[in-house]
């Protein structure tokens, strides 16, 4: 369902959002990087794959990352999707949440009015700068509890047996397409 939400964004949603300078950090986590580089794109127009879990690990909506790196359209597909069934009192763990924040309540100003959090994932979040952990670490949060905010990687692990089969059923101009119950 997220996929359709994509073109709402756009590709430079990234530079037309001011990060505050007290909500900088100097994270230089491979999920800020924007780009892929040129062998990764010949062979497969769908680069990876943006999702969501809810805090008891359950997949809740996925979106196709298509020649491009880890964009901001994608978490923003995903959050529209989420909004629309679930309304705007969410919170929202990603590992790159300190630089995602601002662009995300620029889009989605009712999640910031509902009070929703957008914070860094347990593990992500010791990549991070130590004024970045202190705001954006869920174990220093009121209200987050003992979620670890890892439940993608969970995920991501699993099904990572998986990749080198569905990669060679998807030519290039084909799209992989899910369904979820």
């Amino acid at each position: 369902m997220a996929d359709r939400y994509q073109i709402d964004f756009g590709d430079n949603i990234e530079s037309t959002t001011r990060v505050p300078s007290d909500e900088s950090c100097s994270s230089d986590f491979r999920a800020a990087t924007l780009t892929i580089t040129s062998r990764q794109l010949p062979l497969y127009n769908e680069t990876g794959i943006f999702g969501s879990v809810c805090k008891h690990d359950i997949p809740l909506e996925f979106t196709n990352m298509v020649l491009s790196g880890e964009r901001y359209k994608y978490p923003l597909a995903v959050v529209k999707a989420l909004t629309e069934k679930f309304g705007f009192n969410i919170n929202i763990m990603y590992d790159i949440g300190c630089r995602f924040k601002p662009a995300l309540f620029a889009k989605f100003p009712e999640l910031e009015r509902a009070g929703s959090q957008v914070v860094v994932g347990v593990f992500h979040s010791y990549a991070h700068s130590m004024s970045c952990q202190v705001k954006n670490n869920p174990r220093y949060l009121k209200g987050a509890g003992l979620l670890d905010g890892e439940g993608l990687e969970r995920l991501w692990s699993y099904l990572g047996e998986f990749v080198s089969i569905t990669r060679q059923k998807v030519q290039k101009g084909a799209s992989l397409r899910y369904h979820m119950h």
